[in-house]
């Protein structure tokens, strides 16, 4: 079994002091002003394993025992809420039974969609240098607020369904950290038309993939003939 590296257990310690309001009731007195770190409303924490030395953010894809407590320290930043990320934790109202009309029910969003603009978001993270399928489906794909990201059998659905689709491609590269054991890695399939047109329907993602209009007949045209 593979370490963790240390953006794993950065997204580990996120996602505790997200919990931290839910389970202050559960912790000893001595431990409740911990929930003093928790992100308030609207608000999300942002942990960054650094070495003390000169303070620099250690890399993400190390091992996690690269960062140790004793000659280390932890940066928590708060920031905003992705608007998805509010959405997500927003109570639903229900409207009064003789409210009328009615307005037509919205085209829910296709989750496969959702899993392409986060592999986009993570392929452009400099230092990553391959996308891990276990880490973007375990740790990555819950932190974007996305709700049906929250179930583990959803988010390995999804995940199938985007690879059967051929909107992911996979590959298998080698372990930095334990060469004899490979890992699988994800790639988005960006010159497939129907990958393109989600990429360029959002600001930072437009597909750098132009057709060339070539002179002649088709392609397959000449592969055929060429067979007889």
């Amino acid at each position: 079994m593979p370490d963790k590296t240390i953006l794993e257990v950065q997204s580990e310690i996120e996602t505790a002091l997200k919990q931290l309001p839910h389970l202050v009731a559960q912790l000893p007195d001595v431990l409740k002003p911990l929930a003093k770190l928790a992100p308030r409303e609207g608000l999300r924490a942002e942990v960054s394993l650094r070495y003390a030395k000169n303070e620099r953010q250690v890399k993400r894809n190390s091992p996690a025992d690269r960062w140790v407590p004793d000659s280390g320290v932890i940066a928590i930043f708060y920031k905003a809420s992705s608007a998805k990320e509010e959405q997500a934790h927003e109570p639903r109202t229900e409207k009064p039974a003789h409210s009328s009309p009615i307005p037509p029910a919205e085209t829910p969003q296709d989750p496969v969609k959702d899993l392409v603009m986060a592999l986009a978001k993570a392929e452009l993270d400099p230092q990553l240098g391959f996308v891990s399928l276990k880490w973007f489906r375990d740790t990555y794909l819950p932190r974007q607020g996305y709700s049906w990201a929250a179930a583990p059998d959803e988010r390995q659905r999804v995940l199938v369904n985007a690879i059967e689709r051929r909107w992911i491609l996979t590959s298998r590269v080698p372990n930095p950290k334990n060469p004899q054991y490979p890992v699988t890695a994800i790639k988005i399939n960006r010159p497939l038309p129907e990958v393109r047109g989600i990429l360029d329907q959002e600001p930072g993602f437009r597909s750098t993939f132009d057709p060339i209009a070539m002179p002649g007949e088709p392609l397959s045209q000449t592969v055929l003939r060429d067979r007889r």
